[in-house]
């Protein structure tokens, strides 16, 4: 077959299977006498993996990026439909977790941090068992199986039946990718099934800064949770080695290193500054290092997709690609997440499998905490539940009909919310107050066309931007309102 290629507006097609019948499509037959015969349609099983802190431009088929390897994300770009212009709900992994999962604001269930308040719990629980994304695939008949890391309120290895899924593998890591071997050499059934494989790589860039000597300021000397000292020691030893195995020079400017953000400053008259002061060359081995570890997700998730792809399920599986959050990779002087900044925002966000057109979209504003779960009850033909924030996505990725029409999105994380105009134009974030004092410069506006680096402040700039300012302010105040989220005072 050959192919051709087309280029659009921010959208590159590759339209040799772009409108391929699905293969779930209902199938007739002849039946004695000559009659038609319909019989049921058969439904897609769906893979859907996610890794942890995976920046949307740490995949060399999406970004070029040439200082990075990962060749299994991307023949998943080359044989499907990728999401160039994707953003998280929130970026930290539980919020951004539970927004995948549910569809469903975290700061409405007061899931806005790594730590859920008890008064919670009831809430969170009610909608993991009945309307999550496992409940909604288990009572249609699906089998869902869940594997890796799991950082969902309420839940844990033992409790993950709260959120209706069969949990098979309690590893983040190599043994998750052969958990993943293992069910595509040996899984049988006439159930379709929904696996999610949930890796923790690159998250382990988290340890970085003990390596580096940093252990004051914002975020600093934090152990992540879900690491046990015994981890951090590994995880530390590791990083040694692979520094000590490369030669200086390659961390000095002008080396064969990734260049530094261009956006290294802080955002002038903002109420957070940096959280790490490293040299340049600390700042170029914690880049080094981070793309060693999305290497190493590539890695593993490239052994699940070689079992998958060599399994009697690879014509009837759509799968799904994603991360729950980005890094801000030195960017403003920060590392880690939690912060309304674009670096720990954006993520990659794909689909493959039959029926998925072949193409990358640059430039259309999708979010895959609100779009995920519709978009995957439109494959598996589901009904939604009502009250999601998102819409699907399906019906663009396989036959290009138009996306939902939506003048903006809404982001939220602990502290402070936003409101970006879906073409990219402006973004308003407003800070919440602290301790009942009100924030310096607690409303931020970017111009995200003239200061992408979001660099500038220019909520005062001129007239045209404070009324602009006024305009997302209310838009705000309605999603809040709408969410029932009631700000800190």
């Amino acid at each position: 077959m050959v192919r051709t290629s087309q280029m659009g507006k921010g959208l590159y097609i590759i339209p040799s299977l772009a409108l391929a019948a699905l293969p779930w499509a209902a199938a007739g037959g002849t039946a004695a006498g000559g009659a038609a015969k319909k019989t049921p349609p058969k439904r897609p099983n769906i893979l859907y993996i996610m890794t942890d802190q995976q920046c949307y431009d740490m995949i060399r088929a999406i970004s070029g990026n040439k200082y990075i390897s990962t060749p299994n994300f991307d023949r998943l770009v080359e044989s499907g439909f990728t999401f160039a212009n994707a953003w998280c709900a929130s970026p930290l992994s539980v919020p951004s977790r539970f927004a995948l999962t549910t569809g469903l604001s975290p700061a409405q269930y007061d899931a806005r941090t790594n730590n859920t308040t008890p008064e919670s719990k009831d809430r969170i629980l009610e909608v993991a068992k009945n309307r999550s994304m496992g409940a909604l695939f288990r009572a249609a008949g699906y089998d869902t199986y869940y594997a890796g890391k799991i950082h969902l309120p309420w839940a844990n290895e033992n409790t993950m039946d709260h959120y209706q899924f069969e949990y098979l593998e309690k590893s983040e890591r190599e043994a998750l990718a052969d958990a993943g071997t293992k069910f595509f050499r040996e899984h049988t059934g006439d159930k379709p099934f929904l696996f999610f494989f949930s890796f923790i790589q690159p998250h382990d860039i988290c340890s970085n800064p003990y390596l580096l000597g940093q252990s004051e300021g914002m975020g600093a000397g934090r152990v992540p949770q879900e690491r046990t000292p015994a981890d951090m020691r590994d995880d530390l030893k590791r990083f040694r080695q692979l520094l000590e195995s490369q030669n200086p020079a390659i961390f000095e400017a002008d080396s064969s290193s990734a260049p530094l953000p261009f956006n290294q400053a802080p955002t002038d008259k903002y109420p957070q500054k940096v959280n790490f002061k490293y040299t340049p060359e600390q700042w170029r081995q914690y880049k080094w290092i981070y793309y060693r570890l999305v290497e190493e997700a590539d890695r593993e998730v490239g052994q699940v997709l070689d079992a998958f792809y060599a399994s009697p399920y690879k014509d009837n599986t759509i799968v799904i690609f994603t991360a729950d959050h980005g890094d801000m990779g030195g960017s403003h002087g920060r590392v880690g997440k939690e912060i309304l900044y674009t670096e720990c925002q954006r993520v990659p966000f794909i689909f493959s499998g039959p029926g998925v057109r072949h193409g990358m979209d640059h430039t259309s504003m999708v979010c895959n905490g609100w779009d995920l779960l519709p978009t995957m009850c439109d494959i598996a033909g589901i009904k939604k539940p009502d009250g999601l924030c998102g819409e699907s996505l399906w019906p663009y990725i396989t036959k290009g009909s138009p996306l939902p029409q939506r003048p903006y999105l809404f982001f939220e994380i602990q502290g402070s919310y936003e409101i970006m105009e879906s073409d990219g134009s402006y973004a308003y974030v407003r800070y919440e107050p602290v301790n009942g004092r009100t924030l310096n410069n607690s409303e931020v506006l970017f111009d995200m066309k003239k200061d992408p680096g979001q660099l500038h402040n220019c909520i005062n700039d001129n007239k045209e931007c404070r009324e602009k300012a006024a305009e997302l302010s209310k838009i705000l105040d309605s999603e809040l309102q709408k969410r029932q989220i009631i700000q800190t005072q």
